[in-house]
């Protein structure tokens, strides 16, 4: 029970790993609020039917409206914001294409998801963080931006941006005691995955030193870890959790 009574905002927790971290988050105690663009009654109901507290908030969050209403859903249900998971993005994985083929819509719209969504729901939830003079926003980056990975020049440029925007939030919001850490996993295959890209699979398989796939689970206890008090001088870090596949 690390997060007894904390209150947690995580975007993209409908389904999939945010859905993951969401239920994992409530078995240490927390507060709910899962904002996703898709409908989180699913996942909100799996917490309640445990005994846990949550709340579902339809959040787009490239839209600065939304991330305003966002965070005022979670104070209006909770009173407080305790710590931000900025969950939500999308890949494109395996739709390689060259760069000289990546359109301007397809840049625009990963930039806007993975990285100005990130900017707009730190800025909605930095009041009340500010006020309580404590919190915790967890980025979560990708393996791609180590690899340099090919054929997905946007996604891997955006989230090389979600490391240098956790670096410089971590700096401009050390003297208000709120703590700003990003999380990297490796590639995490989803049930459709290992229908259409068994290569990639087996390939990122055969990377890492623990020759294993690697699975939602395996980020749980270093995120529990970068929400709690567990980390309360840990601040502007990236930590990979990858099975061993590339070091820092």
């Amino acid at each position: 029970m690390r997060l007894k009574d904390r209150v947690v905002v995580v975007t993209g927790g409908a389904r999939g790993i945010g859905r993951s971290y969401v239920q994992a988050l409530a078995k240490e105690g927390a507060r709910l609020v899962v904002a996703d663009i898709a409908d989180a009654a699913e996942s909100v109901e799996e917490v309640r039917s445990a005994g846990g507290e949550a709340v579902a908030v339809p959040t787009d969050v490239t839209d600065e409206d939304a991330t305003q209403a966002m965070a005022k859903a979670a104070l209006d249900a909770f009173g407080r914001i305790d710590v931000l998971v900025n969950n939500a993005g999308i890949a494109g994985r395996f739709a390689r294409v060259p760069v000289e083929e990546v359109t301007v819509e397809l840049w625009d719209h990963i930039m806007a998801v993975n990285a100005k969504g990130m900017f707009l729901c730190a800025k909605a939830v930095l009041p009340a963080m500010r006020a309580q003079k404590s919190g915790r926003i967890v980025n979560i980056s990708s393996h791609t931006f180590y690899l340099g990975a090919s054929g997905m020049i946007a996604y891997t440029t955006s989230k090389g941006t979600v490391l240098a925007f956790t670096r410089a939030l971590a700096r401009e919001l050390g003297d208000d005691g709120i703590a700003v850490n990003a999380l990297a996993p490796d590639f995490i295959p989803m049930d459709d995955d290992l229908e259409s890209v068994p290569e990639y699979v087996e390939k990122s398989i055969q990377s890492r030193c623990f020759k294993r796939s690697q699975e939602p689970e395996d980020m749980l206890g270093t995120l529990i870890y970068l929400a709690s008090d567990d980390s309360a001088f840990v601040t502007g870090q990236t930590l990979l959790v990858n099975g061993g596949s590339y070091f820092q």
